[in-house]
C-alpha cells in the first residue's frame, strides 16, 4: 500500500500469469520511483478482492518496474481505510470498507 501512489499497479509478469493481456490495456506513462527510463503502464479494469470485499478497480500493469505491486488511491484507498498500529504487541493492521450512502 502506498498512500502517495495515484493508482494501483503491478509488475506486468503478474498480470500475464493471471491471464491478463497486459499490452492490450490503455497505455499510461509512469512517473516516480517505480519506473525505469521510459516505462509505460497498461490500464485495465479488473475485479479485485480485498478484505473479503470484491469490487471493480482500474489496475496498471508495467514491465521493468522496481515494485511487485502497489495499492494506491484510485481503486483502493478510495474504497478502504487502512489502519496500522505499531504500539500493540504484536503490531496490528486493519482494513475496512468505506460505507457509501
Amino acid at each position: 500500500m502506498d498512500t502517495g501512489a495515484d493508482h494501483c499497479f503491478f509488475n506486468a509478469e503478474i498480470g500475464e500469469a493471471l491471464g491478463v493481456p497486459v499490452t492490450n490495456g490503455i497505455p499510461v506513462p509512469l512517473t516516480g520511483f517505480v519506473r525505469d527510463a521510459n516505462a509505460t503502464g497498461f490500464l485495465h479494469r479488473l475485479q479485485i478482492t480485498v478484505a473479503a470485499q470484491t469490487l471493480e478497480a482500474p489496475i496498471l500493469f508495467a514491465f521493468g518496474i522496481t515494485a511487485t505491486g502497489i495499492l494506491g488511491q484510485v481503486g483502493f484507498f478510495e474504497h478502504f481505510v487502512a489502519t496500522f498500529d505499531w504500539t500493540r504487541d504484536p503490531p496490528c493492521f486493519d482494513i475496512r470498507r468505506i460505507s457509501r450512502n
